[in-house]
């Protein structure tokens, strides 16, 4: 799979508190464990985590700066 190219910027309004809600309904999702069903699907829920703790990791580090 290639690298996607960053086309533009979106704005997305979450507090710390709402991303990390939001980081454990996947996880939560990302662990059922679905009789007869390939993984396939967890694929995306994957993304989206590694997607999401990378931007807090982000919005902490920013915060530290401002310290």
């Amino acid at each position: 799979m290639e690298k996607q190219e960053m086309v533009g910027y979106v704005l997305i309004k979450f507090s710390e508190a709402e991303i990390d809600l939001l980081l454990i309904a996947l996880y939560n999702t990302e662990k059922i464990n679905l009789p007869r069903v390939k993984s396939k699907w967890k694929k995306p829920f994957s993304k989206l985590i590694k997607d999401l703790i990378t931007i807090k990791n982000n919005i902490v580090e920013e915060k530290e700066k401002q310290i």
